[in-house]
């Protein structure tokens, strides 16, 4: 497997369980005023989460805190 390093900028927020993504990422994008192409969601693994999938995932093998950056995008 290949491994990269990324830069991104502060964490916005973080969800600590499946739970706190399922009930309030709506609410927390919306607060931050964020879409979700506007972020970087990584694992306690160090994987990108992109989908529902990735999330359960997270869930099923323990890889809870998801935390989530601001992208660094563009110049």
């Amino acid at each position: 497997m290949a491994e990269i390093n990324v830069k991104v900028s502060a964490e916005a927020f973080r969800f600590n369980k499946f739970s706190d993504w399922v009930n309030g990422a709506g609410s927390l994008f919306e607060i931050a005023e964020l879409k979700d192409r506007d972020v970087l969601c990584v694992d306690a693994r160090g994987r990108i989460c992109l989908t529902g999938r990735e999330f359960i995932r997270a869930r099923d093998d323990g890889s809870f805190p998801i935390v989530v950056y601001r992208a660094l995008c563009g110049g």
